[in-house]
């Protein structure tokens, strides 16, 4: 009942400045800012802790490993999805027939010499979302300091019908959970690909409001986004395998995709096909003065656009990203590579998606 389609939804990528020194450097004054509303500040593990942590679940790696056969097969992951510097260790596998996803979750205590199973909601009859994809949209509430992933929940009926549920994951202290938001179905016929949109209760929205299904909120919704790398049992020889996995989860590392099974809903265009992502954009390190370059590609667009995300969560256009900085030079808003030029330390922590 299940997919095995591999369509990105968005792409969002960090730019990432790796400068020891900047001398001279002109202040540019934004021209506008997001006023973060209190609340309290995500808790990021140091160094030293997060090596304590991975150093533990790697020592006690084969408690966690689930048993495996040919249609069983686990892959892991090391995320801090409520960003309480108490890192998760995440297992997924998608069994059966109907190609259900299933989820065992531990966080370590505060020891950082123990874990704590976490317990998995998932209602009867149901399966979790597709977790094991390499990206998520995410969402961060500064009021509640609640962390939502978005993923979806791809079920194939046949070679002709596919519905596509957009879900939201979060880790709370009742353990990891997911809300249905809203479902695309697709039915092709003669051809010719139909495809209607849901809200979760069945009622008829449209393409729009499936796609920003989740993301409506106040001012204080921060959006971002998740990579996630997945490795199986048989690759956690040491320590490295979990320390690259949460690595890649802190924007540090690009995923390697070796065993990530990208799932994620397809875009509908106009002409009845879909939006399949041919390049993806990477991280860029450049030193003060330097130029980041940005490439991203897809079969069948017919326009694109870059939007250039501040750390505090206020998105801009080219235009809006130059009175932010007027020393900066871009170029491509409209094409397929963003050029960045003059880059300064003052853009650290930036983000862009096309």
């Amino acid at each position: 009942m299940k997919k095995t389609i591999s369509i990105v939804l968005m792409l969002v990528m960090i730019l990432s400045l790796s400068v020891a020194t900047f001398a001279n450097a002109e202040q540019a004054t934004p021209a506008s800012v997001v006023t973060p509303v209190p609340a309290a500040a995500p808790v990021r593990a140091s160094d030293e802790t997060a090596n304590a942590q991975i150093q533990y679940l790697f020592n006690n790696f084969n408690t966690f490993k689930q048993p495996e056969s040919d249609g069983n097969k686990w892959s892991y992951a090391v995320t801090d999805l409520n960003h309480n510097g108490l890192l998760e260790l995440l297992a997924a596998s998608v069994q059966g027939s109907g190609r259900y996803t299933y989820v065992m979750a531990w966080e370590m205590g505060e020891d950082l010499n123990s874990v704590t199973p976490i317990q998995v909601n998932v209602p009867e009859d149901e399966s979790f979302p597709d977790i094991l994809t390499d990206s998520a949209d995410t969402f961060y509430n500064q009021v509640s300091n609640t962390w939502i992933y978005m993923f979806y929940d791809n079920i194939v009926f046949s070679a002709d019908e596919a519905y596509y549920a957009k879900c939201a994951v979060k880790l709370a202290d009742d353990g990891l959970s997911f809300q249905q938001l809203a479902i695309q179905h697709n039915q092709a016929a003669g051809g010719i690909v139909n495809t209607a949109y849901m809200d979760n209760s069945g009622n008829p929205i449209t393409g729009e409001q499936y796609n920003a299904a989740g993301t409506e909120g106040p001012a204080q919704l921060i959006k971002s986004s998740t990579n996630f790398e997945w490795v199986d049992a048989a690759s956690v020889t040491s320590q490295n395998a979990l320390f690259n996995s949460y690595a890649v989860f802190k924007g540090m590392m690009q995923p390697s995709s070796k065993t990530a099974q990208p799932v994620q809903a397809p875009v509908n265009t106009q002409n009845g096909g879909f939006l399949t992502i041919t390049k993806n954009p990477t991280n860029e390190s450049r030193t003060v003065g330097g130029t980041a370059y940005f490439v991203a590609n897809a079969s069948t667009w017919t326009s694109l656009s870059w939007t250039l995300v501040s750390p505090q969560g206020g998105e801009y256009n080219a235009d809006g990203f130059v009175k932010m900085f007027p020393y900066a030079k871009v170029s491509g808003a409209g094409s397929t590579t963003l050029t960045v030029a003059n880059v300064s330390t003052d853009m650290n922590g930036w983000s862009v998606y096309c």
